[in-house]
């Protein structure tokens, strides 16, 4: 996928909120070069907001039948919590997300969303596993969702296949889809500043070496004025070569540094295209030609 369609996949850039410069006709380039990154960042984040605005699930569909309450005292560890009566519950419908940094942060979010909190156990029935766990949906009271559709939408948890019944598997699935929205989003959010500053970066180049280029020519003209007074002063006798062929070496190196500065406009073009993936064709800028040698240069060649 172009970089360009990763700052903005709803907003196109126009010929004339990216790249605009035009030649003067005196040597000069005019730049007027801008990345509307403002308005695309804004344009992005609202169709992001579009993406990641999901109904929040009420999770009726695990509202099984009561299996009683309590108070929880303790957290053990992702999916398991002790309550002031010594009963230990097993968070169902489902398991820690895979990750090294979710061993430790799970515990830590179920914590911070039940401990010392009155909870009500749902469940189909109140057996317990084999290790004398309650399985049962966790209610906080006074809420009509779970503690896992919480701990789904925080990206701490993931839907077990184990959930029979189809209204909460339903419902626990919408509420992990809505943490992997989010999660999504903010990776596109992170990828976007990075190219856009990039984008930046190489266009606050283009325009130094755009400004050296003018600088160079200016100077290169300076200098082959320069060089058509001593030619003439030597015609008419008030000078002689020496200075003549001083000159005309600083009219070469003059002419030799308008060449160094347009290959690096160029250089800093072509990087400035590779940022935004796409060329920059004469309408967002204006072409650079390398000048056709002087005259006199020609002749001086002819001649050797």
């Amino acid at each position: 996928m172009p970089l360009i369609s990763i700052i903005s996949p709803w907003v196109g850039f126009s010929d004339s909120n990216i790249v605009k410069a035009q030649h003067t006709g005196t040597g000069r380039t005019q730049s007027n070069v801008m990345i509307d990154s403002s308005r695309c960042t804004a344009c992005v984040t609202a169709g992001l907001l579009l993406l990641s605005a999901g109904t929040s699930a009420t999770s009726a569909g695990c509202a099984f039948e009561p299996q009683g309450e309590g108070r929880v005292a303790a957290v053990i560890d992702a999916r398991t919590f002790r309550l002031d009566d010594g009963r230990e519950v097993r968070l169902a419908g489902i398991v820690p997300a895979l990750s090294d940094r979710t061993k430790t942060a799970g515990t830590a979010a179920l914590s911070a969303i039940i401990s010392g909190r009155n909870v009500t156990l749902h469940g189909e029935d109140d057996m317990p596993d084999r290790y004398g766990r309650q399985p049962a949906f966790a209610f906080l009271a006074g809420s009509e969702t779970p503690v896992q559709s919480e701990l789904l939408r925080r990206g701490e948890a993931l839907v077990s296949t184990e959930v029979t019944d189809k209204d909460c598997a339903a419902d626990l699935a919408a509420a992990e889809a809505e943490a992997r929205r989010r999660e999504v989003a903010a990776q596109f959010l992170a990828m976007q500043a990075g190219i856009i500053e990039q984008s930046q970066t190489t266009l606050t180049r283009y325009r130094g070496a755009l400004g050296a280029l003018d600088a160079a020519r200016s100077g290169a003209e300076l200098q082959a004025k320069r060089l058509g007074q001593a030619r003439r002063a030597i015609a008419v006798g008030e000078s002689d070569t020496v200075v003549l062929a001083q000159t005309q070496l600083q009219d070469l190196a003059a002419q030799q540094s308008a060449l160094a500065s347009l290959t690096n406009a160029q250089t800093a073009l072509g990087a400035l295209e590779d940022s935004i993936q796409r060329p920059l064709d004469s309408g967002d800028i204006g072409s650079f030609t390398f000048p056709s040698p002087p005259r006199d240069s020609r002749q001086a060649a002819s001649k050797r």
